[in-house]
């Protein structure tokens, strides 16, 4: 989390609103990248509207900049994670 908040240059005060939303969809994340059951474009859909559901209230916390970089760093964990289903793990 903190060094996600390094990466997208957080100001003190945003970083005390945006962390406790990240805190909270984080094991949700960890449970769908770790499921087996899940195909790789199941996991796909399912953390997409993780983060959709987050979506409006981070805009509002976030520079534009800013939001559009999490957005790139969800997407490759999004990516990392089908890629490890598809490598078997």
């Amino acid at each position: 989390m903190q060094a996600l908040a390094q990466q997208l240059k957080l100001t003190p005060q945003q970083e005390m609103e945006v962390l406790p939303i990240l805190k909270e969809e984080a094991p949700k994340f960890e449970a769908i990248k770790n499921d087996p059951s899940l195909s790789g474009m199941q996991k796909m859909k399912q953390l997409h509207a993780i983060h959709s559901e987050n979506a409006p209230e981070l805009q509002k916390i976030l520079s534009p900049a800013q939001y559009q970089q999490l957005q790139a760093i969800r997407e490759a964990d999004i990516k990392k994670a089908v890629a490890a289903k598809r490598a078997g793990r």
